[in-house]
């Protein structure tokens, strides 16, 4: 009986041998930024309102660290750094 019916469910459910009729949910952790908020900060950024991760941070998330921050930016396609200034150069160099 047991092999008819694990037989059975396999070919109703695209010969799955692993199929257990539950509903497949995201495991792990919950995300600390929900992908609505990213797209909106990520929609600031590109408009000039926010100029890097950092000031992101301190606006809309104060209670998430800097890495996670840099992490969901960088995961989304945004460089995780600011590029520095050139340094002047005097004559003599």
């Amino acid at each position: 009986n047991t092999i008819k019916r694990n037989y059975h469910n396999a070919k109703a459910h695209g010969n799955d041998p692993y199929w257990t009729g539950k509903k497949e949910q995201p495991g792990g952790r919950p995300q600390k930024i929900n992908r609505a908020t990213l797209v909106e900060v990520t929609n600031q950024l590109d408009s000039g309102e926010l100029c890097d991760g950092a000031h992101a941070q301190r606006c809309h998330f104060p209670d998430i660290s800097e890495h996670t921050i840099h992490r969901n930016l960088s995961e989304v396609g945004y460089e995780g750094f600011v590029q520095l200034k050139k340094p002047l150069l005097k004559p003599e160099h």
